[in-house]
């Protein structure tokens, strides 16, 4: 009961929002982004302020708006974006910025769109074995291009993983999205604005410990998935995944982080390549 009444509360807040801001958030996007038409999406995953839109530009194209109760996460992904631009010759496995708006009425990050579904959706349904190896194939070329630009993610789980449809233009069959919580070269300094409740959920049941957070280990983890879904293993993707665990890290003591709950976190056992 308690449950079903929060549900209900949530979808009230939501409701109420939509019912004040919709018409406001459309006419500033369009005056100052030239986005023509925005309806909202994903409202079930709607949390913490944070909201998500489908638009279409004035040119055409089909993107995602993002927007958070936090727009510090938001920064947060733009400067993620921005490293993997600065680091990767073929930033395709990530979804690319069309533009942000942090000094506005509004504070949001629009991303190309991408026609695609959750890998934990995707492997309920029967797959060619040849697209599924194609897919374990790019998440360890994902993981090189976080390695490279000294990224964790922290968040590295199936349903943050898109498998591109047949429809989508992307020419990856794969997409890593949600950089809100990555850390940059081995700085977090926006998780004090996450409550400790949130980071320990962060990427739960694919990380190696309560406060670590390893891409690596989430990665294997995520290949033991796709074997109990399809069958299919690769054994020489998983050896470079075994290599590369432990090579970039992020953890912190819960501890020195509840002491220091507004400034820096005291990090520790900190790694980049």
């Amino acid at each position: 009961m308690r449950t079903l009444l929060s549900l209900g509360y949530s979808s009230l807040l939501r409701w109420l929002w939509l019912v004040r801001n919709y018409r406001p958030l459309k006419n500033y996007l369009h005056h100052t982004h030239g986005i023509r038409e925005i309806r909202p999406i994903l409202t079930c995953r709607w949390h913490r302020g944070s909201k998500y839109f489908r638009a279409v530009a004035v040119d055409g194209e089909s993107l995602f708006i993002k927007m958070d109760g936090n727009h510090h996460l938001l920064e947060n992904e733009v400067g993620a974006w921005t490293q993997l631009r600065h680091t990767t010759a073929d930033a395709s496995h990530f979804l690319g910025i069309r533009f942000f708006d942090f000094t506005g009425e509004y504070r949001v990050v629009a991303l190309e769109w991408m026609d695609g579904e959750p890998l934990s959706v995707f492997l309920k349904k029967s797959q060619p074995k040849e697209l599924v190896l194609s897919i374990i194939r790019e998440l360890v070329a994902i993981l090189v291009e976080l390695g490279r630009a000294g990224i964790v993610h922290r968040d590295f789980t199936p349903d943050n993983l898109l498998v591109a449809l047949s429809s989508s233009a992307n020419p990856r069959p794969l997409v890593l999205i949600d950089f809100a919580c990555a850390v940059i070269g081995g700085v977090a300094p926006l998780d004090r604005f996450v409550p400790l409740i949130d980071l320990l959920d962060l990427c739960n049941g694919y990380k190696p410990q309560e406060y670590l957070w390893d891409d690596a280990y989430s990665c294997l983890r995520i290949y033991e998935l796709i074997d109990q879904a399809t069958g299919v293993v690769d054994t020489a993707c998983q050896a470079q995944v075994v290599k590369r665990l432990a090579s970039l890290t992020y953890s912190f003591d819960k501890e020195a982080a509840e002491q220091v709950r507004m400034g820096r976190f005291e990090t520790k056992d900190t790694s980049c390549e």
